[in-house]
């Protein structure tokens, strides 16, 4: 194992010297084939770029559907994974394509067995979990093309009480302009009050999914991307650009469209603007995470120096302060989890290659960061979720063999791959 330090530097100032602008890849996927929108995209809109194959740590043996059934994947199509959820480092959920939809993988015992339920005519990109029974999913249904974007006509919510072997319809819109690969989420709080992205909009229920409704964050136009909710059910951070001259397709801030943070302490009754730069034209979110209603952090991306800024306030969000920067691109900085007052981790996504991923770990409040990497096995992680600064889960994209999670108990020193096995 070798520990590489990432090039950071402290503030010293707002300006940054202007460079030929680069632009990011849109999403995360490569070529897929959607059964529920009956697609398939290598790059482009909102799909991921090429990128040379990543080394795959040796193959794990392959859990067991349900019924004894292997599920296997038509041949030829490497296993795409668009999300994951863990509530403890033995329980979680990740979400597949599969021959007719999605189909939704849950382990109750870290990754050593897997049971499916198949999500049919249902394309996801989120699931999220309160606890081992109760949780949502956010996903399409539909699809059409329109001067060159892959669009789907119906956004649905949909809730499990049983853990995600059955799934109830809660929820459902039609939409014209909503883009396949758009990232949705889901933000449990508990069984009854939750918040997703769906789409290009923010809904909230607090009656368990019976009733949602969109959340007004009274700002004017507001494009929500990321967000971080205390389990107090009043505190949360929602991230993402705002004024009119935002592009839900762009995913970065430019003419008259600038990134955003907003909060509540109220559970949602009311929202506060907390943070938006006066220029944050070709900026990128990244990812926001709070450990407490008072202590948390933001990262944003430069596109134009490839240089991803992290931030961190001590006064619930009142007021942020630049901790440091670090090389956001090449490989790309894809999101942000701190897990006390000192360590936090930071996913690298590969891209369009040819660099490898992996992670970037601070100790010291983010003032640094190191990145983590094994010889001969430079991933590409899309996503992560820690429970302390030692274990934790991340997702990685392998165009050739195949995504895969892995999970560390030594701060990503070491990494045991889990498949789910279709």
């Amino acid at each position: 194992m070798v520990a590489h330090r990432l090039r950071n530097r402290r503030y010293a100032g707002e300006g940054y010297r202007r460079k030929r602008l680069l632009r990011l890849p849109a999403g995360r996927d490569g070529s897929v084939r959607f059964a529920a929108c009956g697609l398939r995209l290598r790059g482009g809109d909102g799909g991921k770029p090429d990128v040379p194959a990543a080394s795959q740590p040796e193959t794990p043996s392959a859990p067991r559907g349900e019924g004894g059934g292997s599920g296997a994947a038509p041949s030829g199509e490497p296993l795409k994974l668009a999300d994951m959820y863990f509530i403890s480092e033995k329980q979680g959920w990740t979400v597949a394509e599969g021959k007719q939809g999605s189909e939704l993988w849950r382990t109750p015992d870290g990754g050593a067995t897997w049971k499916k339920s198949a999500l049919p005519d249902l394309n996801v990109r989120a699931v999220g979990f309160a606890d081992e029974s109760v949780g949502w999913i956010v996903g399409k249904t539909g699809r059409r093309e329109e001067q060159g974007q892959r669009l789907c006509s119906q956004l649905r919510i949909v809730r499990s009480d049983d853990g995600g072997a059955k799934w109830t319809a809660q929820w459902q819109t039609k939409v014209q302009n909503v883009n396949l690969y758009s990232e949705d989420r889901v933000f449990p709080v508990s069984s009854q009050k939750a918040f997703v992205i769906a789409g290009y909009q923010m809904l909230e229920t607090s009656d368990g999914g019976k009733q949602w409704k969109a959340v007004n964050f009274h700002i004017g136009p507001f494009i929500p991307e990321q967000g971080a909710f205390d389990q107090d059910g009043k505190h949360a951070w929602v991230m993402g650009r705002a004024g009119k001259g935002c592009k839900p397709e762009e995913q970065q801030a430019g003419e008259q469209c600038a990134i955003t943070i907003v909060n509540t302490t109220d559970g949602g009754a009311h929202w506060n603007l907390q943070w938006s730069p006066q220029d944050s034209s070709n900026m990128r979110n990244v990812g926001i995470s709070f450990i407490n209603p008072k202590q948390g952090w933001f990262m944003v991306l430069s596109l134009e120096n490839l240089q991803s800024s992290l931030y961190a306030t001590r006064d619930g969000g009142a007021t942020w302060t630049k901790v440091s920067e670090m090389r956001g691109g090449r490989p790309y900085t894809r999101g942000l989890q701190f897990v006390s007052e000192t360590t936090g981790f930071v996913p690298l996504s590969a891209g369009a290659g040819p660099i490898g991923g992996g992670l970037a770990v601070t100790h010291d409040g983010g003032k640094t960061f190191e990145r983590k990497i094994q010889e001969g096995q430079e991933w590409s992680f899309e996503q992560l979720k820690f429970f302390t600064d030692k274990a934790g889960w991340v997702r990685v994209y392998d165009p050739t063999k195949g995504d895969y999670l892995m999970f560390t108990a030594d701060g990503g020193n070491t990494w045991k791959p889990s498949t789910p096995h279709l």
